[in-house]
């Protein structure tokens, strides 16, 4: 039995990567012509203008391969009616954000009435936070609902702005979905297990077109805010599933937590140095890890790449905790370490950065 679903999961993976690469040259000729382009200028970097098609190729290849796994094995529960509803709002919304660019506040509130019934109707909520200080297990009662939906949208929106460089949001976010698949697979979870490969099949695919590599220079499609949030909320919802009571060893808060680390410590790290400065929280700065890393001498190619191993670094902190129970306490007291490292480093960086700017060269100086 074991092996059969294991040969289901790895024909929907398939599938889904198959269907994805197929898609996005298809959909990257018709974005030519409706200009659902990516143009260069401002804080954007590419030199031409970019179909950004991604998050539609991806949703497409997701609804696709969901629709074969149900005719190929029917009674897996791979079908989340919830799941295909959320990733089509929301994907409508970063389409219609990509073509007429949105006011933040809009996409914002658009957000908040997708999420908000998504978590109210399906009753999937993140019940419990663990034992965070020691000290007993924290139960959230009443505030599971807006706990969950308030983690839902933070972390699509950290994924959507973590979508800065060629491959980054895509690949931390198939990562993350590796790790959640085998916590799924831990806990005899067939029907979620499905659905988290078949995403990230679709993700992988894309990747094939958004990742920088020796025989790729430069991206040829972009995610887009429709990819971006369709993800955010595919990988969000999965990891709130694997924390649900519905199996013997069920993944606790923290363990998600830890697979889901990277963009939220960024998100959260910009946020809080933003707000402590006085300055819009929402308003875009150069002060993402990523930026930081580029501002450091790194290449495109090298930030991404060093940002995907320690988001891989992180899931496998979140899956060994699950996996060896590891004590909450343990694993959110090193969290909280981790992110005054995150802090710290983004400070030393921006300050080395600033200083270097100013510096006057010396030929100048005798000049």
């Amino acid at each position: 039995m074991a092996q059969d679903r294991l040969v289901g999961v790895t024909v929907v993976f398939l599938v889904g990567v198959a269907v994805s690469i197929v898609l996005v040259p298809i959909l990257s000729r018709l974005a030519r012509r409706w200009n659902l382009l990516d143009h260069p200028g401002g804080r954007k970097q590419h030199e031409r203008p970019v179909p950004v098609v991604g998050g539609l190729a991806i949703a497409l290849s997701v609804f696709l391969s969901l629709g074969l796994s149900m005719w190929l094995f029917p009674h897996s529960g791979s079908t989340d009616i919830w799941l295909v509803a959320g990733m089509s709002a929301i994907g409508a919304v970063g389409l219609v954000d990509d073509f007429w660019d949105l006011h933040a506040r809009s996409k914002g509130l658009l957000q908040v009435l997708i999420i908000a019934p998504l978590v109210l109707f399906s009753g999937i909520v993140v019940a419990r936070l663990g034992d965070l200080f020691g000290v007993g297990s924290i139960t959230l009662h009443a505030l599971a609902v807006p706990f969950t939906i308030l983690c839902l949208l933070g972390y699509v929106n950290a994924i959507n702005m973590l979508d800065g460089l060629d491959g980054l949001a895509g690949g931390v976010s198939f990562v993350a979905l590796i790790f959640l698949a085998l916590i799924a697979w831990l806990e005899h979870r067939f029907g979620l297990l499905m659905e988290i490969a078949i995403v990230a099949g679709a993700t992988l695919g894309f990747l094939f077109y958004n990742l920088r590599t020796p025989w790729r220079r430069r991206a040829s499609v972009f995610l887009g805010d429709a990819g971006s949030l369709v993800l955010g909320l595919a990988v969000g919802w999965f990891g709130v599933h694997t924390t649900a009571d519905q199996g013997i060893h069920v993944a606790k808060a923290m363990d998600v937590a830890w697979v889901l680390a990277l963009p939220v410590m960024d998100t959260l790290v910009i946020m809080a140095r933003r707000v402590l400065l006085l300055r819009n929280p929402f308003k875009p700065d150069r002060m993402h890890l990523h930026h930081v890393l580029l501002d450091l001498g790194c290449s495109t190619g090298l930030a991404t790449g060093l940002m995907i191993l320690l988001s891989g670094v992180y899931g496998l902190a979140g899956f060994l905790g699950y996996r060896f129970d590891w004590p909450s306490w343990v694993l959110f007291t090193i969290f909280i370490v981790v992110f005054t490292l995150h802090w710290a480093f983004v400070e030393f960086a921006h300050r080395r950065t600033t200083a270097r700017r100013y510096v006057i060269p010396a030929k100048s100086v005798l000049r």
